[in-house]
Formats: C-alpha cells, structure tokens, sequence
C-alpha cells in the first residue's frame, strides 16, 4: 500500500517511464516461458537419425534379354454376307470365290464327257451325240444341237446328284452297262472345237447358270428320238 502511494506520489513524467520498464519485464518474463515450454516439449519428441547420403557412381545394369511368347490374335469371323452378282461382274471377282461350285469339273472330266458326246474327231456316230462332225463341217451349233448336246449331260449329272448312282462323273460315265460307247470310246481324241463347247457348258453348270439345266433333275436317261435326237426320261 505504501509503494502504490509512493508510486502515486510521484510525476506524471516519472510514472511514465516506470509503466513503460514493467511492460517490457512482463514480456520479457513472458517470453522466457515460452522458451522454457518449447524446450520441455522438443525433450520429448524423439528426433529420427537422418541417414547419410552415400554417393554411388552410375553404372549401368546388364540384364539378360528375356523372349516373349508371341500372341496369335485369331480374327473373329465375319458375319456372312451377299453380293449382288452385278458387284461380283463390275469387280471382275471370279465367281468361284463367291458362290461354291456346283460340281467342279476337273480337265479329265471335261474329256471324258467329250468322249461320251462325240468319240473320236475322225469317226462320225460314235458318240451319244456326235456333233464334233457339225463342227468341223462348219455347219455351226444351233438351238436344237445345244439342246441335245445339254440334254447328255444333264442326264450324266443328274445320275451324279442322284442317291442311286455313282457320286462322280468318272464312275457315272463309265459305269459298266449304263452308256454303250464306253469302252470303246476311251482312246478316243474329240477335236478342240467339241471340247471348247462341252468345257463352256461346265462352266455354265459349275455357276448355277439356269440354262445349263435343259431337262428336270430326275430325269436319269434318255433314249434315241427320230431325226438322230435323244429324249430324256425319269425313269426305265
């Protein structure tokens, strides 16, 4: 109580300059504990060893080389899809590429098939339908010679598809007691001209061309017709 009397006692000038010194011991004293807390809590909190940084010279890594098992990617089939035949004609596409071949003529048939029509080029009547003779003469082939012509081998090939004959043309044709020129005609030579046009049927029969088939499919023989014609029939 004395002191604050003293203290009030004194100039204002004097009080001044004594707040001024209490302030500053206050924040000095302030300033120590905080200091003395932060030492207290860093004494507890346990500092990590930093690990030493170890320079090491680059020095590159030779690893073997490892082979890979290639990966077949098998492509997914495409869907089945339909080409117009004039697409087929503009792209000039073989058509064999496009629609599968109804039989499939093979060179030795095509000839043999010959034989059967025509037999040899130097003797006439000696086929089913000898019109190589036509041909050499120069009489041409008509609408009625291709008819003919035609209806052979449609009967050959409708023996082909048949369930009661042979499966191919080799064994239709040939087959024993089923066409009379045969054996006889097997070292005939047709001329070129009869062999062109019996290749150009097959072909015609190989593309499902309408006008290949003259006669219907169950018409597995034929008979002589007057005027040297044959006449095609279903059954005996």
């Amino acid at each position: 109580m004395k002191m604050l009397d003293r203290y009030l006692a004194k100039p204002s000038s004097k009080k001044t300059i004594d707040g001024i010194i209490i302030i500053l011991g206050g924040i000095i004293f302030l300033l120590i504990g905080v200091g003395i807390v932060v030492m207290m809590l860093s004494a507890q909190i346990p500092v990590k060893p930093q690990t030493p940084v170890i320079s090491v010279p680059f020095q590159p890594i030779q690893q073997p080389l490892t082979t890979h098992t290639p990966i077949t990617v098998v492509p997914a089939s495409p869907e089945p899809s339909f080409i117009a035949i004039e697409e087929i004609v503009e792209a000039d596409i073989p058509l064999a590429e496009i629609v599968p071949l109804r039989y499939g003529f093979t060179d030795e048939e095509v000839y043999l098939l010959t034989q059967l029509l025509c037999g040899d080029y130097r003797t006439h009547g000696d086929g089913e339908y000898d019109f190589d003779w036509w041909v050499q003469s120069g009489r041409g082939i008509n609408d009625t010679r291709q008819y003919q012509i035609r209806l052979v081998l449609n009967v050959v090939m409708n023996r082909v598809r048949s369930d009661i004959f042979p499966d191919t043309v080799t064994d239709v044709v040939l087959q024993k007691g089923q066409f009379t020129v045969f054996p006889k005609n097997n070292d005939a030579i047709p001329c070129p001209l009869a062999l062109e046009i019996v290749r150009e049927w097959c072909e015609m029969y190989d593309a499902w061309d309408e006008d290949a088939q003259v006669i219907p499919e169950n018409h597995l023989f034929f008979r002589a017709g007057p005027n040297l014609t044959n006449v095609s029939r279903g059954g005996y």
